[in-house]
């Protein structure tokens, strides 16, 4: 018996921390797709300016599954972003979940753009590097 429930307790730690990573998911604006980079993607809680041009290219999602910051979340964020072709994530947000399984986690959203300018200054609009 004491066998058993020292597996159990083995299998429940495995479990849990396998299931402690960050993750992110896309849904792509559009059939066309730009080519993946491996540039610093820009990060905007708010919108650009409509004198900034940018493509569309869809909508991100990341969560961790315990504990963490926020940040977190958008480095992975960042990470979907540059497989996409995007050179930034605008209207990003990111907090506090709170549910059953673990108290607060970090997750965010935002959506992922391509900027058209070649001059677009990320840090004068108010963004982050990630």
């Amino acid at each position: 018996m004491k066998k058993l429930l020292a597996f159990a307790a083995v299998v429940a730690v495995v479990l849990t921390i396998a299931g402690c990573g960050t993750r992110a998911s896309t849904r792509h604006a559009t059939d066309q797709r730009e080519p993946p980079h491996n540039d610093m993607v820009c990060i905007l809680r708010g919108t650009l300016p409509d004198t900034v041009p940018v493509k569309v290219l869809g909508y991100i999602k990341g969560s961790k599954r315990s504990p963490g910051k926020t940040e977190e979340v958008f480095t992975r964020m960042a990470d979907e972003a540059r497989k996409m072709g995007a050179t930034a994530i605008v209207d990003a947000k990111g907090n506090q979940h709170f549910n059953i399984w673990v108290v607060v986690r970090p997750v965010g959203n935002g959506t992922a753009v391509k900027v058209l300018d070649d001059d677009f200054d990320c840090l004068s609009h108010g963004g982050e590097f990630y």
